[in-house]
């Protein structure tokens, strides 16, 4: 199955309403007429997607409708917390060894210094994306 990224994701009820409240915010302020103000309103009605749905605010200032983000922004939050996890699993049964073994207790502060920095690169490359 293929997954939709971005402004193609189809749109509900509740974003619909979203619009509806920002179109009306606009009617409000006078940027825009009552006929306009319905035909928009129909143009919402008639969206199916976030970028038909943009389109109709195309030519007007703030407010839009405040659509969310994706659910799957998460997985990329998660895989940097992961692969910390992972790294710290693997890395302090070492170091206790290394520090046990040869007195390089060192090795263990290595380690949860890796491991916070893929935590970080992690977190930071997921934002990026967003």
């Amino acid at each position: 199955m293929t997954v939709v990224k971005g402004p193609d994701l189809r749109i509900g009820s509740p974003e619909r309403e979203l619009a509806r409240q920002a179109l009306q915010e606009h009617l409000d302020a006078e940027r825009i007429d009552a006929g306009e103000f319905e035909q928009r309103l129909l143009d919402c009605q008639a969206a199916r997607t976030r970028t038909a749905l943009e389109q109709v605010f195309a030519d007007l200032p703030d407010p839009h409708p405040q659509l969310t983000k994706p659910a799957e922004d998460e997985d990329d939050e998660a895989a940097g917390v992961v692969s910390g996890m992972v790294a710290l699993m693997l890395g302090v049964p070492v170091s206790i060894v290394m520090g046990f073994v040869y007195g390089a207790w060192w090795s263990l502060a290595v380690t949860v210094g890796i491991t916070v920095l893929l935590v970080f690169i992690g977190q930071t490359w997921g934002r990026r994306q967003r």
